[in-house]
């Protein structure tokens, strides 16, 4: 009976997580095309050199423009607890990124970011710093 109990257990621990995972996935995996930015100390926004952003359930990301990869790697998000006050922050969102055309710059992935669900098709990626920055995504319809 203790044996029967523990699996049940196991088992609904299992479940709960992995129904928690796939609501954040189907939220946010697909394809995001950037539509622009906008913060800095001036606020002229930030500067970028890819035009879609694909993000995959098993964790992987692409920055692609006109159909070439610009870099890619896995990313890895969590529940956003942080101290600052931000509007429908949901995930902090940290990618590692494994290649990078010509070995060019990291897009916006050199620290961790802010994502905010704007509405179910808007995202946006921010520093979280008063003068940072924010990139702001729509998802394309697949």
């Amino acid at each position: 009976m203790k044996r029967l109990t523990l699996i049940v257990m196991v088992t609904v621990l299992f479940l709960m997580t992995t129904c928690e995972k796939s609501g954040f996935r189907q939220d946010l995996t697909g394809t995001w095309e950037i539509f622009g930015s906008g913060g800095g100390i001036s606020g002229q926004g930030a500067s970028y050199n890819f035009d879609l952003m694909r993000l995959d359930q098993k964790n992987r990301y692409q920055f692609t423009r006109n159909d070439t990869l610009i870099e890619k790697g896995t990313y890895m998000a969590v529940n956003y607890e942080g101290e600052l006050s931000i509007p429908n922050a949901h995930y902090e969102i940290e990618f590692e990124p494994k290649y990078k055309l010509g070995n060019g710059v990291t897009q916006i992935t050199s620290e961790s970011k802010i994502l905010q669900m704007i509405s179910n098709d808007t995202i946006g990626l921010t520093d979280g710093f008063l003068d940072g920055f924010i990139y702001y995504f729509e998802r394309l319809k697949e």
